[in-house]
């Protein structure tokens, strides 16, 4: 499709929660896209805890931290050699530093664009892109600045709108050649940053699954609890404690339900106190790669996401192409997936009552499950493959690049 060359600027690559940057950067290549991939930190665990694909991906990324460290010499010779851009680039980041009360974060993502901005500039690609707008963006922005590339952003949400002020948005969004979202709740919200007259540069393109690794796979039922999986990082964001409390509930209703809580993080000792003191039938079992999740998936009765902030859960997209009946919460970008009642349930975030209830009802009746799964297959193959989503992407900048 494409002989363009792209410079992927990502925050931390490859990542338990970035799978699907490793799924979109296969996908554009397949299409003909030249891509080199740039992190900002190191991998998010150790390389012998790393898939296969990971690993690959890992072989493939630089560092910008660590090749800072090695070479200093190559980048401070880049920025003496082009004085008038790298005082620009980095007035612009101290700038932005002040905006948010971190100049020496912003100082550091001044020297992370020196190595980004030497590669863009020694290897010329069409466009530099950044996932997310934090601070892959900021380099991204600082990058362009030193090399004369223009940069691309794709938003996610909802996190990265929480401080406008301190996370520059409006001066990342009114510099970028595009903004891409994932959803329409997130171009909303940059639209909200952005001048009239800048609205035509924000696109949205939904992302996919694959849908060959997440195939439907045959269960035959067995006797037992309902089994209700929930995959997440471990943090107040994504509600597991809602979750408990719905198990707390539905365990006085002596219904016989089970939940296992896939993730790790900083919430993770306080949830498992919380299940232990009430004696509730909830197991952790930490970080899995992703190339087991579909196992995983596969042996769940119901998918449960109690999230109180999200853009659109690629995991959530995953259990649907299985097969798997999801329930989850109705904020930000998530009923752009599911159609409460059709193709999944949604309940309000925060409410262990009514996701009680919602699991309840999926328990004493197979056939809403059924149903439910059945439907949430048809969606994911209609409108959330990956194969289409990364098209989408790929003629979108096919039209960028020509006309920078």
């Amino acid at each position: 499709m494409a002989n363009k060359k792209l410079l992927y600027i990502i925050n931390q690559y490859p990542a338990i929660s970035h799978t699907f940057i490793e799924g979109e950067i296969r996908g554009l290549e397949t299409l003909g896209f030249e891509i080199d991939r740039l992190s900002f930190n190191t991998p998010d665990r150790p390389i012998e805890a790393l898939s296969l694909a990971e690993k690959s991906e890992a072989a493939l990324t630089t560092c910008l931290k660590q090749e800072l460290k090695d070479r200093p010499h190559i980048y401070l010779l880049f920025a003496l050699l082009h004085p008038i851009r790298s005082i620009a680039a980095l007035r612009t980041a101290l700038k932005m530093g002040k905006k948010a009360n971190k100049r020496a974060k912003h100082f550091g993502y001044f020297l992370a664009a020196l190595v980004a901005g030497k590669i863009a500039s020694d290897s010329k690609p069409d466009l530099i892109h950044a996932h997310f707008s934090t601070q892959a963006c900021s380099i991204a922005l600082l990058a362009s600045r030193l090399s004369k590339v223009g940069y691309s952003v794709t938003v996610h949400g909802p996190d990265e709108f929480y401080d406008v002020e301190a996370n520059n948005l409006k001066e990342k969004y009114s510099n970028a050649d595009a903004i891409i979202t994932i959803s329409e709740f997130a171009k909303s919200q940059v639209l909200k940053q952005l001048e009239l007259s800048q609205w035509d540069k924000v696109f949205v393109n939904h992302l996919g699954v694959d849908v060959d690794k997440f195939a439907p796979q045959p269960k035959t039922a067995q006797p037992g609890p309902l089994n209700v999986l929930c995959v997440g990082r471990l943090v107040n964001a994504k509600g597991q404690g809602v979750l408990l409390r719905a198990l707390e509930i539905i365990d006085s209703l002596e219904t016989d339900v089970s939940v296992t809580l896939v993730g790790d993080g900083p919430d993770r000792e306080q949830l498992e106190e919380y299940a232990a003191m009430r004696a509730l039938p909830a197991t952790f079992v930490g970080i899995i790669n992703s190339d087991e999740l579909p196992d995983v998936i596969a042996e769940t009765d119901l998918f449960v996401l109690p999230s109180f902030a999200e853009g659109i859960p690629i995991v959530l997209m995953e259990a649907m192409a299985m097969g798997v009946p999801c329930i989850t919460t109705h904020i930000t970008g998530i009923p752009e997936l599911i159609t409460d009642g059709l193709d999944g349930l949604l309940v309000p975030a925060g409410s262990a009552e009514q996701l009680a209830t919602a699991i309840k009802k999926m328990h004493d009746d197979p056939a809403i499950r059924r149903n439910l799964g059945h439907e949430a297959i048809t969606t994911i193959n209609n409108s959330w493959q990956i194969k289409s989503s990364n098209e989408r992407l790929a003629e979108l900048f096919v039209k960028l690049t020509r006309g920078l």
